[in-house]
Parts: C-alpha cells; structure tokens; sequence
C-alpha cells in the first residue's frame, strides 16, 4: 500500500463481528481506502509468514496502516480512532472501549468470537 490513507485489515471472515465490521464503512467515509483481507482465504504459506512474525490470527485482527502493523487490541484501537463513526451503537462501543483501554477486554471478544467458529488453519 502506498499512501498513507490506505488500510488493509487481514480478519477471521467467519468470525460474526468482523465479518460485519461497520467500521470499513465509517472509514472509507473519513476518505480511508480499506482493504478486507480474509485470513481463511490465505495459504498455509502466507498463514505461517504471520505466525512467524508473531500474530496468531486466531487472536486477533492484523492492520497495515502507513507500513506499519497493528494487531489485536493495538489494531481495533487504531481502527476506532481513524473510524470518527457516527452510528449511536459503534460511537458507544467506542467511548467504552477507548475509555477503558484494556487488553483483556479484546482477549474476552476474542474467547466469544471462537464459541461461534472454528480456528483458522
């Protein structure tokens, strides 16, 4: 990506809160080009580039945003703050997420997401 209003979120496209991300919206609103990456649609090869550098895609979402990568709690809280969305739901999730800054609070969305669906592999 060679811009820096260029995003690209790598995600679980079967997870039902990524999947429906109203951020995507919210940031191509704010003049952002997103690009949504589902890692299920990855090889083994480009699954185990991630894994080596560190990011279990089973944990949490990957952001390249101005050549730098953003991940799990760091990547949504990123996300949030370039969002500027105006649906009442998200502008709350996010005064609460914002204000409460947690990591273990992304871990537990996390622990919810893999009631529903099954690793990435």
């Amino acid at each position: 990506m060679a811009t820096s209003d260029q995003l690209e979120i790598i995600y679980d496209g079967d997870c039902p809160f990524c999947r429906n991300i109203v951020l995507k919206r919210d940031l191509e609103s704010n003049g952002f080009q997103v690009e949504m990456i589902n890692a299920r649609n990855l090889s083994k090869q480009q699954l185990m580039y991630y894994q080596d550098a560190g990011y279990d895609l089973n944990e949490g979402m990957l952001v390249k945003y101005q050549h730098k990568l953003h991940y799990g709690h760091n990547a949504l809280m990123l996300l949030l703050r370039l969002s500027r969305h105006q649906s009442l739901g998200v502008k709350m999730f996010e005064i609460i997420y914002l204000k409460m800054n947690q990591n273990w609070l992304y871990r537990m969305l996390v622990k919810i997401r893999l009631w529903f669906v099954s690793p990435i592999k």
